[in-house]
C-alpha cells in the first residue's frame, strides 16, 4: 500500500486536501471518484525520515514524543549538533518504542544527512 496526497473538488465547489493509501494510483482515483469528487492532484508520498512513522512494533506514547520534542528543542537552542541530540536523546528515553525509533532509523538517517552535507563542503 502507498500513501497518495490529493486535493479534490466536491460537489459544492469546496477544494479539499487529503491523504489516501491505496494499492496503486489508479485504485486511489477510483476511490475519490466513488466519493463523487473531482480529482484535481494525485501524487504519491514518498517516504521519506520525516514523513515516516517513529515506531516500530508498539507505537509511541503522545506524552513521550512531546516530551522527546522538548527536550530536542532545549538541546536545539543550546546550540548541540542534531546527530549529538539524537544520540543523547536516544540514551536517555525511557520509551522502548521511542528509543527503537530513533537510535535505528532516525539516528541512522540524520547521521547520514550530516556525513554528506559535509563532505560536499570539503
Amino acid at each position: 500500500m502507498a500513501d497518495f496526497l490529493y486535493q479534490v473538488r466536491s460537489q459544492t465547489g469546496r477544494q479539499i486536501k487529503g491523504k489516501l493509501s491505496a494499492s496503486s494510483k489508479s485504485a486511489a482515483m477510483d476511490e475519490l471518484r466513488k466519493r463523487n469528487l473531482v480529482v484535481l492532484s494525485l501524487n504519491e508520498q514518498k517516504t521519506t525520515f520525516l514523513n515516516a512513522d517513529i515506531y516500530i512494533g508498539n507505537p509511541v506514547k503522545h506524552e513521550h514524543f512531546i516530551i522527546y520534542c522538548r527536550q530536542f528543542a532545549t538541546l536545539m537552542r543550546a546550540g548541540v549538533s542534531i546527530v549529538d541530540a539524537t544520540a543523547i536523546l536516544a540514551e536517555q528515553t525511557e520509551s522502548k518504542p521511542l528509543k527503537k525509533g530513533v537510535a535505528g532509523r532516525a539516528y541512522g538517517a540524520v547521521a547520514r544527512r550530516v556525513v554528506l552535507a559535509v563532505g560536499r563542503r570539503a
